[in-house]
């Protein structure tokens, strides 16, 4: 069973190594993929928006 995480982790390589563009149920959909830094503690993530 695939997670939640582990989806959005293999989007965004594929987002990633295709120049921002994305197949599947993706494909032709404008994906915005913003890149967020925590206030606190500084920890670094990545989340694909459709």
């Amino acid at each position: 069973m695939s997670t939640s995480s582990d989806s959005n982790s293999r989007n965004i390589e594929e987002f990633r190594a295709n120049h921002g563009r994305l197949g599947g149920s993706f494909a032709g959909a404008p994906v915005l993929l913003l890149h967020t830094r925590g206030r606190k503690a500084s920890f670094c993530s990545d989340s694909g928006v459709r």
